[in-house]
């Protein structure tokens, strides 16, 4: 249960950069072209500023005024910061909360079989190795194919899907087909 929490907060993770709006760009990219007007770059004609673009006008304003190219601190440098950020912090907390259960986890059987021994009970050999699930492979499966699903959508988004390198996703959805392939030869197996 804990992988899926983790790939769920991935997914998030990986997703929050998309929430950035190209309304929010275009706002940047006007103020920049607006401060351009306002400075160094009175003299220039409009044409000629729009010709230059937001790039090109954040470098002549780096290369005149050693600023931080025009951008006014605000919602693009907190953008750059927090999604990175966010995206470590997700994987980290995805890292430590397995980790953790599994601590616990093992501290419980370790309590149990000392209690086990204590009275003086047979262990059972089940709880040193425990039973293979029923439905792993469906559960693997499932997931994968979860995950090349989304990252095909992700990368189509960011990339668009005209170019294919959406097909990346392809790897982890054929991973999970197959996996539940198994599962279900598997289950017929069991029958006959």
């Amino acid at each position: 249960m804990s992988r899926l929490t983790a790939i769920a907060l991935l997914c998030v993770a990986f997703s929050a950069s998309a929430l950035a709006s190209d309304e929010e760009v275009a706002r940047v990219a006007d103020g920049v072209i607006e401060r351009a007007a306002s400075t160094a770059l009175a003299d220039l004609s409009p044409k000629a500023l729009e010709a230059l673009g937001p790039e090109g006008v954040a470098i002549v304003l780096a290369m005149t005024e050693n600023d931080d190219y025009g951008f006014e601190s605000g919602s693009l440098d907190l953008v750059a910061i927090v999604v990175p950020v966010t995206l470590f912090l997700v994987i980290l907390l995805g890292v430590f909360s397995t980790h953790m259960l599994r601590i616990r986890k093992q501290a419980q059987l370790h309590q149990t079989l000392r209690l086990m021994i204590e009275k003086g009970t047979d262990i059972p050999p089940e709880l040193f190795t425990p039973p293979n699930a029923a439905y792993t492979d469906l559960r693997r499966g499932l997931v994968l194919v979860g995950v090349g699903l989304s990252l095909r959508i992700l990368v189509g988004m960011f990339e668009g899907f005209a170019d294919g390198s959406w097909a990346v996703g392809l790897i982890p959805a054929s991973i999970g087909a197959a996996y539940l392939i198994v599962w279900r030869y598997s289950q017929r197996a069991e029958k006959s």
